[in-house]
């Protein structure tokens, strides 16, 4: 629902929605979160498409993070990415599996959930692989009303 606010369509509302609801997750202290960003972040306008999908995939990459990864540590970063952003969630868990999943291994719908919606707004998404282990889920997103 907060999507649909007209308070919502920019960058900076976005920012400080995340925010908002992501440091309940970490509150415990276990995982910690670190979060980067541009100080002030540019209210630059979102699409409700964007900002919708956005928030989404970003929840579902924050709570990878916090629950099932085995991370001490989670960094949520927001850089300015040529003409675009980049959102990121980074751990230092125990990072992806190699190879396929043994079909014994339950799959969840996350990371196809995640490509369609990150498609659907225009963007991309990638999980990379940390030089010391875990995972980084980057988002990569346009500004703007359409």
């Amino acid at each position: 629902m907060w999507s649909l606010r007209t308070s919502s369509g920019s960058l900076d509302a976005l920012w400080n929605q995340i925010l908002e609801r992501a440091r309940p997750a970490f509150e415990a202290g276990a995982p910690r979160m670190e979060v980067e960003a541009p100080a002030p972040v540019p209210p630059e306008p979102l699409s409700l498409v964007v900002r919708r999908n956005l928030h989404l995939v970003i929840f579902e990459a924050l709570h990878n993070a916090a629950r099932h990864a085995g991370a001490r540590r989670v960094v949520l970063r927001l850089v300015r990415d040529g003409a675009g952003w980049r959102l990121e969630v980074g751990d230092d868990g125990r990072g992806l599996p190699e190879g396929p999943a043994p079909a014994s291994v339950r799959r969840g719908l996350g990371i196809e959930a995640m490509r369609a919606r990150t498609a659907e707004m225009g963007g991309g998404i990638a999980w990379e692989r940390g030089a010391a282990g875990g995972t980084r889920v980057v988002v990569r997103f346009r500004t703007g009303r359409e």
